[in-house]
This record gives C-alpha cells, sequence and structure tokens, in this order.
C-alpha cells in the first residue's frame, strides 16, 4: 500500500516503532492488521473501542447490498412471472367455460352466468395487464441499476484516492518533501483523470438523451408524412376529439348538417382551453405525500359542455385539458407526440421506429449517413438523409 511504504522508506513504519526503545516519539505510521487489533498496548485497546472499516470492507459492503437488491429484484419478478402464470391457466379455463356454455344454447337464466363469466374473463384480464407491466418496470430498474454501478464505482475510487491524499498531507514535516511532492502530485493528476472521466460520461449521457429526442422529434414529422394507420402514430396532445360533437349533432340535423354544425361549438371549447387563466383542475391525494391531477367535475364553465351537448363531449374536452396541462400547462398549445393507440399510452422509441418502419408503404433512398449513436439495450440508433428533399426520411435500430 502507497501509505505504509511511505512511512517505511523514511523509517517511520511499524518496525520502526517497535525499535523506538528510548521513547524518542515522532509520527509513526501503518496499516492495523489483526495483531494490532488485539494487542494489551494503547494501541489496541483504542482500535477495539473504534468502530473500524477497511475500504475494501466499505467496497465489499456497496457490492454486496447491490448484489441483494439485484437478487430481490429478481426473485420479485420470478413470483410476478409465476402469479402470472396462474392467472393465464385461470383465463383460459374461464375461457373455456365461457365457450362451452355458449355452445349449449342454455335457456335464459344461463344468460346470468354467462355475464358473470364474461366479468370474471375481463377482470383476469386486467389482471394480467397489471401483472405485465409490474413486471416491465422491474426490469426497468434492474436496468437502471446496472446502469449507475460503473458511475458509484467510479466515484467510489476518487473518494478512495482523496483519502490517501489527505494521509499523505500529514507527512509534511518528514525528511524527503521532495518525494512527498511528487507523490501529491501524481495522486491529483490521477484523481483529475478520474474526475474528467466521471464528466465525460456525464457529458456523453446527456448528449445522447438530446440526440434521442431529437431522433423522436424527426420520427414524429415523419409519421406525419406518412399519416399511417399503424398502432403507433402522431397524436396531437391537447386537440379535442370531434367525434363526439359530431355525433350530439346528429341528433338535431341531417348528417351533412351535424357535420358543419359540430365544429362550430368544437373551436370554441378549443379556444376556452387555450386559456391558461382557466384551471378547472384539482389535486387529489392517492397515497401518502402522492397528489393525482384531476378534472374539476364541479367547474362551471366545463359544466356547461356537459349541460349543453351531453357526457360524451364533456369527457372529450376534459380529455383534452388534462392532456394540455401534462404536456404545455403555461402556454397551453396543442403538441405533437408519438402515442400507441391500441394500447392508450405514450409510445417508446423502440416502438416508434420498429412501426414507422413496417408502416411504410414505399421505399426510400438514402444517399449519406448523417449521424448515429448507442441508445441503449445494445442497440445502436441511425438516421439517414435524403439527397431529395434534404431532411430526415428514416431512423431504425441495429443491435450492436
Amino acid at each position: 500500500m502507497t501509505f505504509e511504504s511511505v512511512y517505511n522508506s523514511f523509517g517511520r513504519g511499524k518496525r520502526h516503532y517497535r525499535e523506538d526503545q528510548f521513547g524518542l516519539g515522532g509520527m509513526y505510521g501503518w496499516v492495523a492488521r489483526e495483531d494490532d487489533y488485539y494487542s494489551d498496548c494503547v494501541l489496541g485497546k483504542n482500535l477495539r473501542k473504534s468502530d473500524l472499516k477497511s475500504m475494501n470492507d466499505v467496497q465489499a459492503e456497496y457490492v454486496r447490498k447491490n448484489e441483494q437488491l439485484v437478487t430481490n429484484l429478481v426473485h420479485l419478478i420470478d413470483e410476478k412471472n409465476d402469479n402470472l402464470e396462474r392467472v393465464k391457466l385461470e383465463l383460459n379455463e374461464t375461457s373455456y367455460s365461457l365457450k362451452n356454455l355458449a355452445e349449449r344454447n342454455a335457456p335464459i337464466n344461463s344468460n346470468l352466468e354467462i355475464a358473470e363469466l364474461e366479468s370474471k374473463l375481463n377482470i383476469l384480464r386486467i389482471t394480467e395487464e397489471q401483472k405485465r407491466v409490474k413486471e416491465a418496470r422491474l426490469r426497468e430498474r434492474i436496468e437502471e441499476e446496472k446502469k449507475l454501478d460503473a458511475k458509484d464505482k467510479l466515484e467510489l475510487e476518487v473518494e478512495m484516492l482523496r483519502g490517501k491524499l489527505k494521509a499523505l498531507t500529514y507527512m509534511a514535516d518528514l525528511e524527503s518533501k521532495k518525494k512527498l511532492q511528487e507523490l501529491t502530485k501524481d495522486l491529483k493528476e490521477e484523481t483529475q483523470h478520474l474526475e474528467a472521466l466521471n464528466q465525460t460520461l456525464t457529458v456523453k449521457e446527456r448528449e445522447i438523451n438530446d440526440e434521442l429526442q431529437d431522433a423522436r422529434k424527426e420520427l414524429i414529422k415523419e409519421l406525419k408524412e406518412l399519416g399511417s394507420r399503424a398502432p403507433v402514430r402522431v397524436k396531437r396532445m391537447g386537440e379535442i376529439d370531434l367525434k363526439p360533437f359530431q355525433d350530439a349533432c346528429k341528433k338535431k340535423y341531417t348528417a351533412d348538417e351535424a357535420e358543419v354544425q359540430a365544429s362550430i361549438p368544437c373551436t370554441d371549447w378549443q379556444n376556452e382551453i387555450k386559456d391558461p387563466n382557466w384551471f378547472p383542475f384539482v389535486n387529489v391525494k392517492v397515497r401518502d405525500d402522492v397528489y393525482e391531477t384531476k378534472i374539476d367535475e364541479e367547474d362551471e364553465k366545463l359544466s356547461r359542455s356537459r349541460n349543453e351537448m351531453g357526457d360524451e363531449v364533456f369527457k372529450a374536452v376534459a380529455t383534452a385539458l388534462l392532456e394540455l396541462n401534462e404536456y404545455n400547462g403555461s402556454a397551453r398549445y396543442v403538441v405533437s407526440e408519438l402515442w400507441n393507440f391500441k394500447e392508450g399510452r405514450k409510445a417508446t422509441l423502440k416502438e416508434d421506429v420498429a412501426f414507422s418502419i413496417l408502416a411504410a408503404d414505399y421505399v426510400f433512398s438514402f444517399d449519406i449517413v448523417l449521424k448515429h449513436g448507442c441508445c441503449g439495450g445494445g442497440f445502436n440508433l441511425y438516421w439517414r438523409l435524403s439527397a431529395d428533399s434534404g431532411h430526415v426520411s428514416l431512423i431504425f435500430l441495429l443491435r450492436s
């Protein structure tokens, strides 16, 4: 060890301390070991009174806790998988029973049994979906823990080097000041190198996130041009759905007139929800210190939409309000987002790319690669520049 060897080189190590029969004193230094810990001298007594841990012990404890966390998460995933399989089995049994019941052409009272089985079937499907979401979240958490390991170990090395540097500062009064300065300089340079490497990793991570966001914006632009009806496509968050207005107007007008009449109140309400001074929301407590923003159904202005045109129009306006509040609460203008319409949620970048490639009904022609970068999960992200339009025309993933 650097600490112990430096003291030995200046005649101030453990052996020299024991040979100091005349008690000349001075500063001695060495790494305490088991024989020092159990010795009967003052040093041993002080060591036994102290709560000491070596750097290796600290690092081993850190590694052990991380491994235990990963192990617990893996066990939890296995448990969730077992539960999922059990739910699937119950779902299959219920589906089979429902099918047999329908084939029997039973009397009217069997309709109650069918309805009950259908209810159970829906509950099992919802349960299965919830299990799948929980499993995905657990796997994401494990991946995040693995990504943080390298950075945490790097920071631990920096702290160890700083500890060594601090120990060396106590040797300023020793005979070889020049050698001490050289060692200090080397340690500082190594520390600076590791800190620079840590900073580089942080900047690289930020750059990759920026590139992924840019790629997402280009993909939104691409999917707008394609006009695909694939499960993943562009959704204008905060734009009121016109269909409920059309359905309401069809009760008063002909089909052609309803198309025209529906656009008038829809446009009026679109202008209303853009007003940032109107805040028809309430914060509802869902659990300890956790609140969720929801629509205030007692809001006077919002209630007008229900009174004038019905519940479906009210729901359409409320949905658009919640979207605006989430995506652009201050300015309240419509924001384009990649959306998984099949599952009713924001699409992942991996889904965006996969569906955009499948949705294309013509072949793109490219000249040069514009940019690529690692996006995690063992994939590289590429996008190309079209020679004709000068715009990014396709984004895709390749396994690295």
